[in-house]
């Protein structure tokens, strides 16, 4: 239960988020992530106003929280890599960047424990940096550039691999559920 709302609410803030990203509306990415947590407790109470099982309307309750919380999270995440990818690659003058190479060794070491402990999330958020990736590399005014192209491969790479991390850590998550409930 969940995935699916979580899912349609990732997808949805991954596109709301790369649009918001490319266009630069830092103030309308920040609505976007905020609005969906004032509007839980007016569709909680409608949900109550509903004639429904009590069970129902706790499920139907559990996939709008997931559907929201899947909004906000994508929506800021791809809206604001995006603005700062944009700033980094069209922004600081080239000479400049040699400095952005130095935390790469230990942003990667603290990326691979974070893959450790929640491989699944570790996907998703791979996958958003995927998708950031390529916004950021092809929204510039000028000629289709080879660097773009390397860009876009390279991003491609990235959703590939984060959609793989997210089924293994899916299948973890049910082979742990499955193993502690035969443990009972």
């Amino acid at each position: 239960m969940g995935y699916g709302a979580q899912n349609a609410g990732l997808l949805c803030g991954i596109i709301i988020g790369a649009i918001l990203g490319v266009s630069g509306h830092i103030a309308l990415i920040i609505v976007v992530t905020i609005l969906p947590i004032p509007l839980w407790l007016p569709a909680h109470i409608v949900m109550r106003l509903l004639p429904m099982t009590w069970e129902r309307r706790e499920n139907l309750y559990a996939s709008y929280s997931f559907f929201a919380l899947g909004l906000a999270f994508a929506t800021f995440v791809v809206g604001f890599s995006t603005i700062i990818i944009n700033f980094i690659l069209y922004h600081i003058p080239g000479q400049y960047l040699n400095w952005l190479a130095l935390p790469v060794l230990p942003i990667g070491y603290v990326a691979y424990q974070f893959k450790k402990r929640q491989q699944w999330l570790y996907g998703t958020v791979e996958i958003l940096f995927g998708i950031a990736t390529a916004f950021g590399s092809t929204t510039v005014n000028k000629a289709f550039q080879p660097t773009q192209g390397f860009a876009i491969i390279s991003a491609i790479y990235i959703v590939a691999r984060g959609t793989q991390n997210r089924v293994e850590g899916m299948e973890k998550k049910t082979h742990e559920s499955l193993s502690t409930m035969q443990d009972f």
